[in-house]
């Protein structure tokens, strides 16, 4: 469910009210839902042929089965907004279901031109030999492709991690906080790796996750671990290569 607000909202009286219906209106409206989305994609040949694409990327025997598995599932909500507030999110976190929020900026210069700043679903998790320039061809079809379809496979999160909170919040807490994940990759986390910082250099660790909840009202998360992390690896990076950005999904 994608609810689209402006700042100026309150957010609690307006979009945590109109949040909620949604969350205690979702599994009476699946039925309904499921019709009306298959009726409108039969109406445009574009959208059918995107389905059936779609479809065979995934491990869905037709359509009827992929749209099931993407209706009859748990709630998920997007909240996109033009300014992502610590109220907000920490009215979101009582209503105590899977809703994510994505902040969009539009701006317009003196000569009438729009410009847009967003966040996205992916790319806080991304690689960033990614990033799409015209230099590696990562932006041809072929690549984005590619793209989606690693992505669709990812389910560790790689965290940089210095030596002091390695060692008292991984290693003593089992856990690990203040984590920014896109809204697409969320529910994909099954792992999470840490790479040890200078001077150290690789991922010498690897947990499973057994909870994922907002950490504080910052928008970020908080990763719980299902038990101690596990000695691995040392797996280091290409040679003369350094890494102590965000994290990245693999």
């Amino acid at each position: 469910m994608v609810e689209n607000e402006i700042v100026s909202h309150d957010p609690f009286k307006h979009v945590g009210i109109q949040m909620l219906k949604f969350v205690t209106s979702f599994d009476e409206g699946q039925r309904a839902v499921r019709t009306f989305v298959m009726n409108e994609i039969r109406k445009d040949q574009g959208l059918l042929k995107r389905l059936e694409r779609a479809c065979k990327l995934s491990s869905s025997p037709n359509i009827d089965h992929y749209l099931d598995r993407a209706v009859y599932s748990d709630f998920k909500g997007l909240v996109i907004i033009d300014e992502a507030t610590s109220e907000l999110f920490r009215v979101i976190e009582k209503i105590n279901a899977n809703i994510s929020v994505l902040e969009l900026k539009a701006f317009i210069s003196d000569s009438g031109d729009r410009t847009f700043q967003f966040d996205t679903l992916y790319d806080e998790l991304e690689d960033p030999s990614e990033l799409e320039t015209s230099e590696n061809n990562s932006n041809t079809p072929e690549a984005r492709t590619a793209r989606r379809e690693r992505r669709a496979r990812s389910d560790t999160v790689v965290v940089p991690a210095r030596e002091e909170g390695f060692q008292e919040v991984f290693i003593g807490e089992n856990q690990w906080r203040a984590i920014r994940i896109g809204a697409a990759m969320k529910d994909r986390i099954k792992y999470i790796a840490a790479y040890r910082v200078a001077p150290i250099q690789a991922i010498t660790h690897l947990a499973k996750v057994q909870e994922i909840k907002p950490y504080k009202d910052t928008g970020k998360y908080q990763l719980i671990f299902d038990g101690s992390a596990e000695k691995i690896g040392p797996v280091k990076l290409k040679e003369g290569q350094s890494w102590s950005a965000g994290p990245l999904l693999c």
